[in-house]
């Protein structure tokens, strides 16, 4: 059955439940990394992986409910006549288990895994759609709980999925009006405070919330798409300040989808020429998945920006997975050392951290690069740096993000 049969029995099932007192159910249904398999053994063999996720559903479903393709590779199920909502998160659990039995396809052994929404009707409820509507939030909800997993929809979902949609038009507003200001964190020499260089660090200066982080409204831009053109526009500003004069450079954060993009070097270019700015003062800082995802293609990329004077950091090092292989390879400058083993310096893991640091500033040493520790909030993670050789570092102890970037040095004390 497809999404216009479920459609057309889903109100007469709703007005079942009304009249009997029954529970009823709908459970929205969406396999995990789908794409990755119409990406790497083709689109035949993901409507083979379709089908057999289809007969699996149905069979642990037996004579319960009816199952329907939503469209791509979403499925909605729909449960009448239950005893009790906890019925409905046992066949959930069934689904999950039995979808996650090996599966053979394209000469590869794989083990599908879907994540589920589950919605409960009540009299609240006037339409179908709105059954649907908050199964597939669940849905996502269940996504960003790791996966292969249900969850069931609530009242916090609702005011979440509507505060989304506020700050998405609030977002579009933003935009327009060009709301969005940077903040510049110093990076500063550890030996004597001097100040080497800047981080940009988006702010966007909401009516009603005030100055809001990226953390609060990066994830919304990504999915409405509109993060390209905020992206855009800290850049556009920080290359234009730096026709100012000053000492230092000034590292933009670039995700690996801008530097996916073919035009990504010659649009940044584009923006110092435009505005008169000295390429050498300016510093893309990229993550790990950025270069490994094409390699040879990054290379090129970081090749053409490095003739005209623009260097990269590479942020967040030792978090993702390292291909060493590649490193020296990359004309990278520095390696920033992710905050998360900075902290470690004087906590509970102290040891582990240190292990970690003197791993990566041998591996630095090695390849003639430079060292940035992140997230420096204490004067025992900063003397440890430096006693373990580390040069640079950022974080709160050194200074905060201010709309100014301040040359000079910082206290040390």
């Amino acid at each position: 059955p497809n999404r216009l049969y479920l459609q057309v029995h889903l109100p007469e099932a709703i007005e079942e439940a009304r009249k009997s007192n029954t529970v009823l159910a709908v459970l929205f249904l969406d396999l995990d990394r789908f794409k990755l398999i119409n990406d790497s053994i083709g689109h035949a063999a993901g409507d083979e992986m379709l089908v057999e996720v289809g007969r699996r559903i149905s069979n642990a479903l037996g004579e319960r409910g009816v199952v329907a393709r939503f469209g791509g590779d979403e499925f909605a199920i729909l449960l009448d006549q239950l005893e009790s909502t906890q019925e409905s998160e046992a066949i959930a659990t069934r689904i999950l288990e039995v979808l996650g039995k090996p599966l053979w396809l394209g000469g590869r052994e794989l083990f599908p895994s879907a994540s589920i929404g589950i919605a409960l009707w009540n009299p609240r409820y006037r339409l179908g759609e709105e059954l649907l509507r908050d199964a597939d939030a669940a849905m996502y909800r269940a996504k960003a709980e790791g996966r292969d997993r249900s969850a069931v929809f609530d009242e916090a979902m609702r005011a979440h999925a509507i505060r989304l949609l506020d700050l998405e038009a609030d977002l579009r507003r933003a935009i327009l009006s060009d709301s969005f200001v940077p903040h510049f964190q110093p990076i500063v020499r550890l030996t004597d405070g001097k100040v080497i260089g800047h981080e940009a660090l988006l702010r966007w200066n909401h009516d009603l919330h005030g100055a809001l982080p990226p953390s609060e409204f990066v994830g919304v831009g990504e999915d409405s798409g509109l993060i390209e053109q905020v992206d855009w526009l800290l850049y556009e500003r920080v290359i234009g300040w730096l026709r100012a004069p000053g000492e230092g450079y000034v590292s933009i954060n670039v995700s690996p989808k801008h530097f996916r993009s073919d035009d990504f070097a010659e649009r940044l270019l584009g923006l110092l020429d435009a505005a008169g700015a000295d390429p050498r003062r300016l510093r893309i800082e990229l993550t790990e998945v950025a270069l490994l995802d094409d390699a040879p293609r990054a290379l090129r990329m970081l090749n053409v920006l490095r003739e005209r004077g623009v260097l990269a950091l590479l942020d967040d090092f030792g978090t993702g997975f390292s291909a060493l292989s590649y490193l020296h390879r990359f004309p990278i400058q520095a390696l920033k050392i992710d905050r998360s083993f900075v902290a470690g310096l004087d906590g509970e893991t102290r040891a582990e951290s240190l292990a970690l640091v003197r791993a990566i500033l041998a591996l630095a040493v090695t390849l003639g690069i430079d060292t940035i520790g992140e997230g420096i909030e204490t004067a025992v993670q900063r003397d440890t740096l430096m006693e373990l050789g580390c040069l640079f570092g950022q974080g709160y102890l050194l200074g905060k993000p201010k709309e100014d970037a301040v040359w000079g040095h910082v206290p040390l004390a």
